[in-house]
């Protein structure tokens, strides 16, 4: 057998040998599993919200920072927002990562390897995140195949101000990560200390951008589908019945009757076109 045909089956063997040692040794994730997804009931989000939510993370004794993170995930619904977000996101993980030996040569072979792994860039993503959403918390472990894993923990669950992990964050059981063996290892952390992010900033603007836009909505449903009036004597049951019914007949329109001695006016509204709405909206943008 050749020299060539010799070593390019023991470097075979070895990985076999290296892989079966990987799939021995796996590192499953600890933390992350510990975590059982809750149920959100989705309602309107308002400025009172948003200042409970920042109350919340202030407390002196088990701060909570769920609400503010589900109110990050509302607003990100917003279409303007989700496209400069991904504009921002694209723009950085599409640079390279370059890694160099102490002499200052491009490690070429390491280099490949980082850029070409997709735990790299879901890393990336991560610590990207942190800057917008306040932090991050991450936990790697290893498949039984050997590639490397890595699982966000949820930040509903995190106290980032004392280094709090919430398996229930309606709870106030937690873990004091910071402290465990496998911080800075298995567990690692982004973001600053106290920082709520750069999405809290947009709260207020997009909260009040979905006020106008559900105020306009209900001003052209007046304007497309006006309301119907009906007169007639509301003293006289079987006029009132016939009349509710020749209402509900008609149409899908909001109806009312008013007796035959009263009268119904229109409000002089301060605007029939939606400038006002339009003007909010773009100085939200």
């Amino acid at each position: 057998m050749s020299k060539k045909r010799r070593k390019k089956i023991y470097h075979k063997n070895n990985q076999v040998a290296h892989l079966a040692n990987v799939k021995k040794n796996a590192k499953a994730p600890k933390y992350a599993p510990s975590i059982a997804p809750k149920a959100v009931a989705r309602t309107r989000q308002d400025i009172k919200n948003w200042n409970r939510a920042l109350q919340l993370t202030k407390l002196q004794d088990n701060p909570k920072w769920y609400l503010l993170q589900q109110l990050y995930d509302e607003v990100s619904l917003d279409a303007l927002f989700t496209s400069q977000y991904k504009n921002r996101q694209l723009k950085a993980m599409s640079e390279r990562i370059v890694l160099k030996k102490p002499n200052g040569d491009v490690d070429e072979e390491q280099t490949k390897i980082l850029n070409d792994s997709i735990f790299t860039s879901e890393i990336n993503q991560h610590i990207l995140d942190s800057i917008y959403r306040g932090y991050s918390l991450v936990e790697l472990s290893f498949d039984a195949d050997g590639t490397l894993a890595v699982d966000l923990i949820p930040r509903e669950n995190i106290d980032p101000k004392g280094g709090f992990l919430y398996p229930d964050y309606s709870d106030d059981k937690k873990i004091d990560y910071r402290n465990v063996s496998e911080f800075g290892t298995w567990l690692l952390e982004f973001g600053q200390k106290n920082n709520v992010g750069l999405i809290n900033n947009a709260v207020p603007h997009i909260l009040f951008k979905r006020f106008a836009i559900s105020c306009w909505s209900e001003l052209a449903e007046i304007n497309g589908i006006p309301p119907r009036v009906l007169k007639t004597n509301t003293q006289d049951p079987a006029a009132l019945k016939r009349g509710e019914k020749m209402m509900r007949d008609m149409g899908a329109a909001a109806w009312f009757i008013i007796d035959e001695s009263e009268s119904f006016e229109w409000a002089a509204a301060a605007v029939q076109t939606g400038d006002v709405y339009n003007k909010l909206i773009n100085l939200c943008n």
